[in-house]
């Protein structure tokens, strides 16, 4: 994992859901995002900006957490985006950060988009 940065990442993920999208034809009409945390065991004293303390979903406070946001078809719940971000950030601020990468993301697989409906709960901080 040393040789891959995050904009390698970045393209083989891109690469791997055009193939999958269109060798399987799955059906993007509905996509599902969400955000969760993961507790972690790394040391404190490690440097290092995704593991941070914050509120766990674990309700592991005592230890440092990553926070991952997925999403994912709702035909056969195929990743179609990822991005892990510091466990001390709020889904609601990372629904904001995010949204521009998902819609990013639905126009390359889709090679353009003309409506998009986003339906959320009230964890992303909207009213």
């Amino acid at each position: 994992m040393g040789y891959l940065g995050e904009e390698e990442i970045r393209k083989i993920e891109e690469d791997i859901v055009r193939r999958v999208v269109e060798e399987f034809d799955l059906d993007l009409r509905r996509l599902v995002y969400d955000t969760t945390n993961f507790f972690t065991n790394i040391d404190t004293k490690t440097g290092s900006e995704l593991p941070q303390r914050g509120k766990s979903k674990a309700k592991r406070n005592d230890l440092r957490q990553v926070g991952l946001a997925l999403l994912v078809s709702t035909d056969f719940h195929v990743p179609l985006f990822h991005t892990p971000y510091p466990g001390n950030t709020h889904d609601s601020v990372q629904f904001k950060n995010v949204t521009a990468k998902l819609v990013e993301r639905y126009e390359q697989v889709l090679h353009g988009c003309e409506h998009i409906t986003q339906v959320y709960d009230k964890g992303c901080g909207f009213r």
